[in-house]
């Protein structure tokens, strides 16, 4: 589902509100509600927001699951709204594809496993590390289109703008701005589209 997310922001303008990747992950399938609650029980220096699937139902065969994102509070409006938009990416993994189960967040106890990794000494890394990453490029892959990126990566070669003004008018931190003009950009997105 993800490259059909892709594809249609490329119709898109330069910047889209939050609400517009909220509204496109509710139309999923088994998606059945997003709920996005804030609190200061997250350390936001070690972890900005986190997602679990709860409530699964089966229905002719189709999954449904609710969805809650939980966002560090305290952060700027970018880091806010791009946590909120990765977060959003992982609705995109669908249940009942098994390539994508692994990475969900569907349990108390998964979850819990999930922060361990995070925070604990875990030795092996967990399906939902690699889940992050990917999320991660999901997300950079979908703030602008790409005609629009290529535009950007332009003006900053030209050095008619910086980083940090292309992050205040896309309205997300320089660091992603750097992950979209990065050498890495390219390869991790034809990754996430070819699926």
């Amino acid at each position: 589902m993800y490259p059909t997310l892709y594809k249609s922001r490329q119709a898109e303008p330069k910047y889209l509100p939050r609400s517009w990747y909220y509204n496109d992950a509710l139309r999923l399938p088994w998606v059945r509600t997003i709920a996005i609650k804030k609190t200061a029980a997250l350390d936001k220096e070690r972890v900005r927001g986190l997602i679990y699937a709860s409530n699964k139902e089966t229905h002719g065969g189709l999954e449904s699951l609710d969805y809650t994102i939980i966002i560090a509070d305290g952060m700027t409006p970018e880091y806010e709204r791009f946590v909120t938009i990765k977060e959003l990416m992982h609705c995109y993994f669908a249940p009942n594809n098994e390539k994508n189960v692994r990475y969900l967040t569907g349990t108390q106890i998964a979850l819990e496993n999930h922060m361990n990794a995070f925070f604990g000494g875990a030795t092996s890394k967990p399906p939902q590390d690699e889940a992050e990453k990917m999320a991660l490029w999901m997300a950079i892959g979908v703030l602008t289109p790409e005609h629009d990126r290529t535009a950007l990566i332009a003006r900053i070669k030209a050095k008619t703008t910086s980083v940090e003004q292309e992050g205040v008018t896309l309205k997300v931190p320089a660091k992603q701005v750097k992950a979209m003009i990065s050498n890495f950009y390219q390869a991790e997105i034809s990754k996430l589209i070819s699926c």
